[in-house]
């Protein structure tokens, strides 16, 4: 088994990484070699036993430095060129903070990101489809407290019933019994009936007051259904299983 060994990176080399790395590129060490990636154009891959010369021959023309001219006659003022600006890789502007230092649009989203909280492509795509989920299951939890609201409505309405029915029952015993004993029955006896048709009376009375609020909540549509069901259960009554304090 054979194992490759590690060459110790050159001073200059070190420098062309810093170089690189301070201009966007993408460096990435290997065992005998460095490789350049720049935003544009071809990769280069500068081995690790190349002189400072060729190093920087190498990534000059791949567009890391400005191309050196070779030394040649001064030109007079007057027939002198103008000196050309050092070619430079396309800036990116950040609309937020107008930062001007990316080269790369990844470069550029990261910073968005976590700088100014802006949202890639990607995660603004799937917001369409999170409202489309929050909105189906609103429309279920609405539909399920509608068929809460109906079968609650629906088993007061028969409890009231029955209970009617049971109270009319009891007044006509009442009405019977009175009539029967009425030569013997004695004032307390007389009293004690007297109290006891006044509370079922009453009894009714509470019963056809909770029967219309269930009613009326149940109508009214400028309201939720939960509204309707707390409403309901604030009423209390008998015809809703509650005793109302």
């Amino acid at each position: 088994m054979t194992t490759t060994a590690t060459v110790k990176i050159p001073p200059h080399i070190r420098t062309a990484m810093v170089d690189a790395d301070q201009a966007e590129w993408e460096v990435h060490r290997r065992p005998r070699t460095v490789l350049f990636i720049p935003p544009q154009g071809k990769n280069v891959s500068v081995p690790l036993t190349r002189s400072e010369e060729e190093v920087r021959e190498m990534l000059t023309e791949a567009g890391l430095y400005a191309a050196e001219q070779a030394p040649a006659q001064e030109p007079s003022a007057e027939q002198a060129p103008a000196a050309e600006a050092p070619s430079q890789p396309k800036r990116l502007i950040c609309p937020e903070c107008h930062e001007d230092r990316f080269t790369r649009p990844a470069a550029l989203g990261a910073h968005r990101s976590k700088a100014h909280g802006v949202a890639g492509a990607w995660r603004s795509s799937r917001k369409p489809e999170k409202a489309a989920q929050a909105l189906e299951l609103s429309a279920e939890v609405a539909s399920a407290v509608q068929a809460l609201v109906a079968e609650i409505s629906s088993a007061a309405a028969g409890e009231v019933s029955a209970l009617r029915s049971d109270i009319a029952a009891k007044d006509r015993e009442i009405a019977r019994l009175k009539h029967q004993l009425a030569d013997r029955v004695t004032k307390a006896r007389a009293e004690k009936i007297s109290e006891d048709l006044k509370e079922a009376k009453a009894q009714i009375k509470d019963l056809r007051r909770f029967k219309d609020k269930v009613e009326a909540e149940v109508c009214n549509q400028d309201q939720a259904p939960v509204q309707a069901i707390v409403n309901i259960i604030r009423a209390g009554g008998r015809g809703f299983g509650l005793h109302k304090k």
